[in-house]
Formats: structure tokens, C-alpha cells, sequence
């Protein structure tokens, strides 16, 4: 019950209010996203590798983001 409270908190703190600032739609504002969806994942416990995460992004643009 507290993971999913947890998860819920993620969701509603930084993860929708990033989207409805728009952040998606530059390359820093999406690692930062990736970076709550990764703490959404982790707090939710999901094991499975998932190709995009904040690392995958991070490598992708490493020569674009700061």
C-alpha cells in the first residue's frame, strides 16, 4: 500500500505536472522526466530491463545535454 502511495506521489508531483509544463519537448526536460518515470519504476518494483530509461537517453544525447 505505501509503494503505491509512493508510486501515486511520483505520478502526481513530477511526473504529470512535467508533462503539462511541457518539458517533453526539449531533450533536458525530458531526462528529467526519465528520471521520475525511473523512481516510478524502482518504487513499483518493476525488475525487467527496460530499454528506455534515463541512462539510454543520457547516452544518446551525451553530446547535446549538459
Amino acid at each position: 500500500m505505501i509503494q503505491q502511495a509512493d508510486a501515486v506521489a511520483i505520478m502526481l508531483d513530477e511526473i504529470i505536472p512535467s508533462l503539462e509544463a511541457g518539458k517533453q519537448g526539449s531533450k533536458e526536460g525530458m531526462l528529467e522526466i526519465m528520471g521520475s518515470v525511473d523512481r516510478l519504476r524502482a518504487t513499483l518494483r518493476h525488475k525487467e530491463d527496460r530499454k528506455y530509461d534515463k541512462a539510454y537517453f543520457e547516452s544518446e544525447w551525451a553530446d547535446e545535454v549538459a
